[in-house]
């Protein structure tokens, strides 16, 4: 990567010669890649090459306001592409937007579409197309 970003040039597997290559990288990370760096995980010459520009998201933890608003994007996200639009919408309940909206979210907005996914399933499994909050965090 670090030659790509120095050369601009490439050589794609199996080849002897190189390509040209026009490339912009965008990077993320949710650790500290400075730490890296300074444990010898991360080369320094890539790190200054990667970090040209930093932007810092917050959390999702820390933007509580987002959660409803994500967690209906992503029910209809899910609704597209798993279950098609056969008319079976899928909907999150009051008490599921609220108990989402309550949790702590330490993955971000991949656990956040990973649990309503799960609920999904489990309101499928029991035969409703809303998603309660029983089957957001569903007790054993």
């Amino acid at each position: 990567m670090l030659q790509l970003l120095l050369t601009r040039e490439f050589s794609p597997v199996g080849s002897s010669s190189k390509r040209p290559a026009d490339v912009r990288v965008i990077a993320s990370s949710n650790s500290d890649l400075l730490q890296h760096v300074a444990g010898g995980w991360l080369s320094e010459d890539l790190f200054l090459r990667l970090n040209m520009a930093t932007i810092i998201v917050p959390s999702l933890a820390e933007r509580r306001e987002d959660i409803v608003p994500l967690a209906q994007y992503l029910g209809r996200r899910l609704q597209e592409q798993q279950f098609g639009m056969n008319g079976n919408v899928l909907e999150l309940s009051p008490d599921a937007l609220e108990t989402l909206e309550a949790s702590h979210w330490e993955g971000n907005i991949r656990d956040l579409g990973s649990v309503i996914e799960a609920g999904a399933i489990r309101a499928s499994i029991a035969g409703s197309r809303t998603i309660l909050a029983a089957h957001i965090f569903p007790r054993p």
